[in-house]
């Protein structure tokens, strides 16, 4: 049955047919059970489901789709010349891509097909829904929603929140972002349309030509709109060829360029923005500020939806000491490197959460990225942690690389404090470490790092390789800093310091772990070694539990209070460490001293009392390795009973 039957068949039993089509949407099409859209094949179908009757129809989109290569479409309503039916389409916060169709043959000035739009000729209501990339090309009503909006008696049409992004060409008439012409009263509420519009005539950068009352809410309109020649009626949101078509506007900001004014044929009321460059970014937080718009994200350099998946982290704050910039998320972290210009300046972050960077593996360091390291970092991870850091390696980070993306902080001076990193996993060629690849690199770029903790492994298949930074290049201070996990590399490889080119101090800090080259010309040191000779070291308290080499440091001279543990005096140094002042006389994390803020240590025995005595008070059972269990299996634990300590075996 060919579709012309198929539309009559619609029109006279207003049920599904029971043929079968390329694409059988599921559902009935009413608003208990509505058509459901899940695929680019049900989208080009499902205007054999429209009538054009006076009815309702409604859809619901389940998942995002890409239209990419999909150029035979017809628009969802007024396909078959009938615009009576109402459509009630949920996006279900879910978004179409690359929809870019070919210009239909009938798509002429008189024509009433409008195929190269997503709905055509819509009333009713399109809500939750994003439109990314689109590209659409025709003559007449070119808009990438529809062409003619709200076509019909009383054809009222609500769009609420929909995004569009892309770009609308139109060679003859009535060219607009979201719709070509609307006929009947047309409401905007949380939308936005981010592209370019070209037309002939009537173009706007939201709708071409407006032909009844517009109702713009918590809306805008960005990027470019443009006609062919000097006679184009262009405006930056709509134009009419009517006189004093009515605006209403509870919120609308045009960001648009290439028009001198918002409206043409239309007089508008209420609240409406229209940018400069004097007073973008305070229009921008304006938006922000609406409930629907994310106050952290944008899209496109502009704000996003509260609920777009694809908007990315916008940081808060301005850098300054008094208001630095604020690190909440793992986009957050990923982008922070976009706010350091490199330059002579001091740029200040607060960490505010926990960040989980699981599954980021596209990374570049907050400094260094472009080359130039003069930028003061100071970043206060307020006891916060990082957790699971283990970025891809990048394809310029060779030795001769000053990219270095395989580190939080690339090359940094200035501060690091209060901060955890849990669990890394640094994999690169030159200058791995895990806070940073060199640090203090630059005229009198001195680095201090005080309270911060990092756990995991690094490795480097070239040189310079250590647990917190691969090369110091200016003077670097330790104060109150551990750092407990392997690091294998080539040449220059340290616990704490792969190169050390610079004096460092180190004050009641450790390292444990193991530490390894790749052959035995590797130079491996316990702490840090130096390609220089007589590298100050001093030392106010340090402690190296690490195994794997025989020295503490090559080409350096430390002075000072510096201890090597062994097996029999490891619990003596443990004991020394959880004296000093920032560490925890009881806490443990990974069977070494705890910060005393960090969260995450547990409970550590040290010294366990042979005695098989007990006595009434209940009694609290922990691992091998000091972690409370509530529910004891059978095996061998070490069990506490008021003020008694025993090893017992429990079948």
């Amino acid at each position: 049955m060919n579709k012309l039957l198929r539309n009559m068949a619609l029109t006279s039993l207003f049920v599904l047919p029971s043929f079968s089509v390329s694409a059988e949407l599921q559902g009935k099409g009413t608003e208990t059970e509505p058509y459901l859209i899940t695929s680019a094949s049900d989208l080009c179908e499902a205007y054999n489901y429209v009538s054009g009757q006076d009815i309702k129809v409604y859809f619901v989109q389940t998942a995002d789709i890409d239209m990419a290569g999909v150029t035979e479409y017809h628009a969802i309503s007024g396909h078959n010349g009938l615009y009576l039916s109402k459509i009630y389409y949920d996006g279900q916060n879910h978004t179409i891509s690359n929809f870019a169709p070919a210009d239909h043959p009938a798509n002429n000035p008189q024509s009433t097909c409008y195929c190269t739009s997503i709905f055509g000729v819509p009333s009713g209501w399109i809500k939750n829904l994003g439109v990314i990339d689109a590209k659409v090309e025709t003559v007449q009503g070119a808009g990438v929603l529809g062409a003619y909006a709200g076509f019909g008696n009383a054809a009222k049409l609500s769009v609420e929140n929909v995004y569009v992004t892309g770009s609308v060409t139109g060679t003859g008439g009535y060219t607009g972002g979201l719709f070509g012409t609307t006929g009947n009263e047309v409401t905007f509420t949380n939308c936005y349309f981010n592209g370019s519009v070209n037309g002939k005539s009537y173009v706007g950068g939201l709708v071409g030509r407006a032909r009844n009352k517009i109702t713009l809410n918590n809306s805008y309109v960005a990027g470019s709109v443009a006609g062919a020649d000097e006679s184009a009626k262009t405006a930056l949101v709509a134009s009419s060829d009517k006189n004093n078509i009515a605006v209403e506007a509870n919120g609308f900001v045009a960001f648009n360029s290439g028009a001198d004014n918002a409206f043409i044929g239309c007089t508008a009321t209420g609240d409406v923005d229209i940018a400069t460059a004097e007073n973008k970014a305070a229009l921008v937080a304006k938006v922000k500020s609406w409930e629907a718009f994310n106050a952290k994200r944008e899209y496109d350099g502009y704000p996003a939806l509260n609920w777009q998946s694809n908007g990315y982290a916008v940081l808060e704050g301005a850098g300054t000491e008094a208001a630095p910039y604020i690190i909440d998320s793992p986009e957050a972290l990923a982008i922070a490197y976009k706010y350091v210009s490199g330059q002579d300046i001091k740029v200040y972050f607060v960490q505010t959460a926990d960040i989980d960077m699981a599954g980021v593996t596209e990374y570049h360091s907050i400094s260094g990225h472009n080359g130039l390291y003069l930028s003061k970092i100071y970043y206060d991870g307020q006891s916060h942690t990082i957790s699971n850091f283990a970025p891809a390696d990048h394809p310029a980070n060779n030795p001769q690389s000053t990219c270095y993306c395989t580190s939080i902080f690339g090359v940094p001076s200035g501060w690091i404090k209060n901060l955890g990193v849990i669990d890394a996993k640094v994999e690169t060629v030159q200058g791995a470490g895990v806070l940073g690849a060199y640090a203090g690199f630059g005229n009198a770029a001195k680095l201090s790092v005080e309270n911060v903790y990092v756990t995991g492994s690094v490795t480097g298949t070239g040189g310079y390789t250590g647990g917190l930074f691969g090369t110091t290049g200016n003077e670097v201070t330790l104060t109150n800093c551990y750092f407990n996990g392997s690091v294998n590399g080539k040449s220059y490889v340290g616990g704490l310091i792969g190169r050390a080119r610079n004096k460092i101090t180190i004050n009641n800090s450790y390292v444990a772990g193991t530490v390894a080259g790749a052959d035995e010309s590797a130079k491996i040191a316990l702490v840090a070694s130096s390609d220089k000779n007589n590298i100050a070291v001093e030392a106010n308290g340090f402690v190296a539990f690490n195994s794997g080499a025989d020295n503490a440091f090559i080409g350096c001279t430390a002075t000072g209070d510096v201890d090597i543990a062994t097996e029999k005096n490891k619990k003596e140094m443990i004991a020394k460490v959880q004296t000093w002042e920032a560490f925890n006389e009881r806490k443990r994390y990974e069977n070494y001293p705890a910060l005393n803020w960090q969260e995450n240590a547990v409970d550590g025995i040290v010294d366990i009392i042979e005695d098989n005595s007990a006595n009434n008070a209940p009694a609290e059972y922990y691992n091998l390795q000091g972690v409370k269990v509530t529910n004891p299996a059978a095996g061998i634990y070490i069990v506490r009973r008021g003020n008694k300590v025993t090893k017992e075996y429990i079948r």
